[in-house]
């Protein structure tokens, strides 16, 4: 049987920190002006944030004085000497003179390069005045990865018109690949794509989610919000094809909960953005910088594939969940379990397949609830043999074999 008949959805990395490779970050700063700028308190948050990556997508810039922007790039170059920090922003975009808002790209000089940008007009046919704030297309080359070029669409959506804006980005990409002939594109930002801004019932017409081409790789079920009172995934990364879906770091899209990293209060927080960012690794191309796979999960056919509860395949992030520091977790294992869901017979019906990886001894499990029937089927590893991840893969089969036959 052919190996294309297998589909893997999720691959566990070799610690508990991973590789990070090269970051792409995305950053609703929430109206970051003057007033911000002249915080130092924020400012100094804002500045680490960014230094953690090698690109970040600032939304939400309303800089009139042209002096906010300048000041955050020169207190990041300050901060970080190890790189120099450029940037590249956009026009003031919006419908009204009253309130516009920049993208603004912040990247480091030495791992990534412009190479072309581009102001989608929004006057094409199919998306006429489809957007609150028109994306700026950005091309880079960053010669450490393995994609090596890549094409970068931010957007921030308008919350009443979310549903409509995100399916127009399927005419940026369609315009995008036109005028560079690139498919490695990458939209990333405030989408708005959670909660009563994208109700369930809206998804079927958005093309990026029915074209199965493009990879969400910030789920549902995340929250990217500051507010303890709220948990939406308005923030989004969506990758086009397998070139750049390949390119990924596994497992390293995610948000960046900064209050935690920083032991800032909710209302500290609050002050720098009610956003959390949302950011992505890629591959380095040096094979020094690789990313060794240890655990992962893969079924077989498309029967089990359609089973699978979309964007379930996740770690299991449980220092964050037990609060921890870095050594307590370690202490546990340097290992996070994964997980994937398959879809309910009934309301009351749930599948978790999980995979450990820890000392002295690992496991695999399998475990189905269907209202009062339970029934699970455990495996017990010594902790070497899952650093084999085609042994540990074969496990995940017959299990899952054992557990519905």
């Amino acid at each position: 049987m052919g190996s294309s008949h297998f589909l893997f959805f999720l691959w566990g990395l070799c610690g508990v920190l991973g590789a990070s490779g090269f970051r792409i970050c995305a950053f609703n700063l929430h109206g970051f002006g003057e007033s911000k700028a002249n915080n130092a308190i924020v400012m100094s948050t804002l500045v680490k944030i960014i230094a953690r990556c090698d690109v970040c997508v600032l939304q939400e810039v309303r800089d009139s004085k042209n002096t906010a922007v300048s000041k955050l790039l020169s207190q990041l170059n300050s901060f970080d000497r190890t790189y120099t920090y450029g940037s590249l922003a956009s026009e003031r975009l919006g419908r009204s003179t009253a309130y516009q808002e920049q993208y603004v790209f912040v990247y480091r000089t030495e791992t990534a390069a412009v190479t072309g940008q581009y102001q989608y007009p929004d006057t094409l046919d199919g998306s006429l005045d489809a957007f609150a704030r028109e994306p700026f297309v950005v091309r880079f080359s960053a010669p450490g990865t393995t994609i090596k070029e890549f094409v970068l669409i931010p957007v921030h959506t308008s919350p009443a018109n979310a549903t409509r804006e995100i399916d127009s980005l399927y005419d940026v990409f369609i315009a995008v690949q036109k005028k560079w002939k690139n498919k490695n594109v990458m939209f990333l930002g405030d989408f708005n794509a959670d909660c009563s801004y994208l109700p369930k019932k809206n998804r079927g017409s958005i093309r990026l989610l029915t074209d199965e081409s493009f990879l969400w790789l910030i789920g549902d079920d995340s929250d990217t919000t500051v507010r303890e009172s709220t948990d939406c995934a308005y923030d989004r990364i969506v990758v086009h094809g397998n070139a750049f879906s390949n390119a990924i770091v596994p497992l390293s899209a995610e948000p960046f909960i900064f209050p935690a990293a920083y032991e800032l209060t909710e209302e500290q927080a609050l002050s720098v953005s009610d956003h959390y960012p949302v950011q992505v690794s890629l591959k380095s191309g040096s094979p020094r910088s690789s990313v060794q796979v240890s655990l992962g999960i893969v079924v077989h056919g498309n029967a089990f594939s359609n089973a699978i509860v979309p964007l379930s395949a996740e770690p299991f992030i449980f220092p964050v969940a037990y609060e921890l520091t870095e050594e307590q977790a370690l202490s546990v294992s340097d290992h996070y379990p994964v997980q994937v869901s398959l879809k309910s017979g009934s309301p009351r019906s749930s599948v978790q397949v999980s995979l450990g990886s820890g000392s002295p001894r690992s496991s695999v499990q399998v475990s189905l609830e269907s209202g009062s029937l339970r029934s699970s089927v455990q495996v017990s590893l010594e902790s070497g043999s899952l650093q084999n991840p085609v042994l540990t893969t074969a496990v995940v089969l017959v299990v899952c074999w054992a557990t519905f036959n």
